[in-house]
């Protein structure tokens, strides 16, 4: 843990588990909940947890909190965690009986009952590949192959039918006022012009979200085919529900991080190149600025 004060470092102790490519949530209370991430102490394929662990800051200690109902696949933009304004967390991903053989899939826990509830109407066939909390509360999802558009659960909202939910390949979860998430529907908010995996999704200061980056195909974690990176990047505007084109990041990257500074511009730090020539991948260890404001 580091201190910032004192600018030093204090040795915790070890997690109970040990997790590659885990996803930890900051709960109101401070506490630190660490969900997914794959297991590799038993054989050469990797298991894929889902028990679920919290740290408890204040006493330095770890415990095990209520497992998943099903465990969350690794991919290269998932799975997405991320705690709601009443407290509560919303993960989604991938899940399946086999490694190889996903469907996209969302619960939301509990920390005061420590129970995870399914959110049912996502459809299966649209893995989630990033999100954001927007400020009225909403999490914004994007998902999906292409075609990608967007959809949104609303309080009161009516089902999707089978052609519609083929039609769409993002969504947005909103705010939960109920103990029950899955009495909400799936609803269609917008599309994206420009399909994408691995990209960064950040909410801006003045409530719009930031698309930067990603990949035109789909990679997988373990196995890269002809990968496509993307320098476009968009907006949506929750206001009018739309998106729009942004400036264009100068390096090409996916698996990058982008960090909203104080005076509202975003920091794009490192992530994965691609090399055109050869198509092999190569860490980056570049740092760009996009500033909004002097976008045209």
């Amino acid at each position: 843990m580091f201190e910032p004060q004192t600018s030093s470092w204090t040795a915790l102790p070890s997690a109970p588990r040990d997790r590659v490519l885990s996803n930890l949530s900051l709960l109101k209370d401070g506490r630190v909940l660490v969900v997914a991430g794959l297991d590799f102490s038993g054989s050469s394929s990797p298991d894929v947890f889902r028990e679920v662990d919290i740290f408890f800051p204040a006493s330095q200690t770890w415990h095990e909190a209520a497992p998943m109902n099903r465990a969350l696949l690794e991919t290269e933009s998932g799975p997405l965690v991320i705690t709601l304004n009443d407290g509560r967390v919303l993960a989604l991903g991938e899940t399946a009986d086999d490694f190889w053989d996903s469907v996209a899939h969302a619960e939301v826990y509990d920390p005061t009952s420590d129970t995870w509830s399914t959110v049912d109407g996502l459809d299966e066939s649209y893995p989630v590949i990033g999100g954001a909390r927007l400020l009225d509360g909403t999490i914004l999802v994007l998902g999906g192959t292409p075609p990608f558009e967007l959809e949104f659960i609303s309080e009161g909202g009516s089902q999707l039918s089978a052609e519609e939910k083929m039609a769409r390949t993002e969504a947005r979860f909103p705010h939960a006022r109920t103990s029950d998430p899955g009495t909400k529907a799936w609803t269609p908010a917008g599309g994206m012009q420009y399909p994408r995996t691995g990209p960064t999704v950040t909410l801006l200061s003045d409530g719009r979200v930031l698309v930067a980056g990603g990949n035109a195909r789909e990679a997988s974690l373990f196995e890269q085919g002809e990968e496509e990176l993307i320098a476009f990047t968009e907006i949506y505007d929750p206001a009018t529900n739309s998106w729009s084109l942004g400036p264009d990041i100068q390096v090409r990257r996916t698996e990058h991080t982008a960090t909203v500074l104080l005076d509202g511009r975003v920091l794009i730090t490192g992530g994965i190149g691609i090399e055109p020539r050869s198509g092999e991948r190569y860490p980056l260890a570049s740092v760009e600025i996009i500033d909004l404001s002097q976008a045209p």
